[in-house]
């Protein structure tokens, strides 16, 4: 049996998705790994209910506040009004590791 990601939420449009890295995280966000031939990164994956076709790749640096500001501030409205946000992580955040519930 082979791990898919979940239907019917726009997770289908990107074929980079490593399936059984998805996490639902909220009704708009999701935990997703992606894999390429080129390397692999995981982050946080916004999708609109309306998408108007933009996606906005977003790497935050350290010391990681930047993705909790995205959070707070900018995603809710860059998602109303259609965007795709990717908020990358840095190698090596896992999000069902030993220390994960810290960020």
């Amino acid at each position: 049996m082979t791990a898919e990601a979940p239907k019917n939420t726009g997770l289908e449009r990107f074929p980079a998705i490593v399936p059984e890295s998805v996490i639902k995280l909220s009704d708009e966000s999701y935990w997703v790994g992606l894999r390429t031939k080129s390397g692999s990164v995981e982050g946080k994956l916004y999708l609109p209910k309306q998408p108007n076709g933009s996606i906005l790749l977003f790497e935050p640096g350290f010391p990681g506040d930047a993705s909790t500001r995205l959070d707070q501030l900018w995603a809710k409205g860059l998602v109303d009004k259609g965007y795709t946000i990717f908020a990358a992580r840095h190698s090596g955040t896992i999000i069902n590791g030993e220390y994960s519930n810290t960020y």
